[in-house]
């Protein structure tokens, strides 16, 4: 999953016909969770921007169990990594990755410390049978 950009506030609904379109996170999560239902997937890789930055993402902390909360909620192992969004509210990725590792099925890792950056490890999925 890619580029969810929650917020603290409700968010701004973009690229919809819904009008009028209010709590933009609520309609997202809903979304996701039909997805998760129908797909019934082992794994889920959110791959960058889950905060949207542009100064709505002061309390990561609350983003990063908002966007989390549909795949904890049906006991799915996640993992995640960063977009250029997800840092740009003062919250760093360090900051962004221990909390993301307290989260319930999360497999994130701050990644080894001879590769610079966070967030840069390496998951080995393997075959549910032999």
């Amino acid at each position: 999953m890619a580029d969810l950009h929650y917020s603290v506030s409700q968010g701004i609904c973009r690229d919809t016909l819904i009008d009028p379109c209010e709590h933009s996170d609520n309609l997202t999560n809903s979304l996701i969770s039909r997805v998760l239902d129908r797909e019934k997937p082992d794994l889920i890789v959110f791959s960058g921007d889950q905060l949207n930055g542009q100064r709505s993402s002061w309390d990561a902390k609350s983003i990063l169990a908002k966007f989390a909360q549909a795949v904890t909620d049906k006991g799915i192992p996640w993992a995640a990594v960063f977009g250029n969004h997800d840092e740009e509210d003062g919250v760093s990725k360090g900051q962004q990755m221990a909390l993301m590792k307290e989260l319930p099925y999360s497999l994130v890792e701050r990644g080894p410390k001879d590769v610079h950056g966070v967030g840069n490890y390496v998951l080995k999925v393997h075959s549910a049978d032999a």
